[in-house]
């Protein structure tokens, strides 16, 4: 009788990715309170295994900070806009994409403000992590907005900034859904402002 074959051990960073994946949603919940016990159990393993993969708690919420704050999937979402015969079905378009994301990124922006020593090393890495998500949306806004330039009364870089920041507060976690913007009801206001035209009487 031969025995069955066990499934090839991951390796560390295939582990790492593993247990990043499983803890997010966790800690996304919970902040930075959230304790190595509540973290191995997401996880599906031991505590000790959990730091076998990470040094401590910290190094691994910073970990999942910045795997789920990678910039580079977003810049390839939102290039597929810049071009757009448009300017609003491009600026819907970089919306849609960002709108989503944003209420996944609050959390962890919040738990990353919730960690007590702000001048460690991996907690600057994920702060510059969010700073490079940041940027990728501003980015994105300059590029679609650069062609039209002309039309706009501000800058492509000024538009960008009031454009994001509209973005953001529309999904802050106290709103109720009923009460956020559409992507489309933002891009209006941002290219038309909030008085109805002569020909909307």
């Amino acid at each position: 009788m031969t025995r069955p074959r066990r499934a090839p051990p991951l390796d560390r960073e295939a582990r790492r990715l593993k247990i990043i994946e499983r803890v997010t949603p966790l800690l996304a919940a919970r902040g930075a309170a959230v304790t190595t016990r509540e973290l191995a159990a997401a996880a599906g393993v031991a505590e000790g295994t959990l730091f076998c993969a990470f040094e401590d708690k910290h190094s691994l919420l910073m970990a999942v900070i910045g795997h789920r704050l990678d910039p580079r999937p977003l810049r390839e979402k939102l290039a597929r806009f810049v071009g757009d015969e448009t300017l609003d079905a491009g600026l819907v378009g970089v919306a849609n994409v960002v709108l989503p994301s944003i209420t996944d990124v609050y959390p962890l922006v919040v738990a990353l403000h919730g960690l007590a020593d702000p001048a460690r090393e991996s907690q600057v890495r994920g702060q510059g992590a969010i700073r490079e998500w940041l940027g990728a949306v501003s980015d994105a806004v300059v590029a679609v907005t650069t062609p039209h330039a002309a039309e706009l009364r501000v800058t492509p870089a000024r538009f960008s900034h009031m454009f994001s920041t509209l973005l953001f507060a529309s999904r802050m976690p106290h709103l109720a859904a009923e009460d956020r913007a559409s992507a489309e009801d933002i891009v209006r206001f941002c290219l038309w402002g909030a008085l109805k035209s002569p020909q909307e009487g």
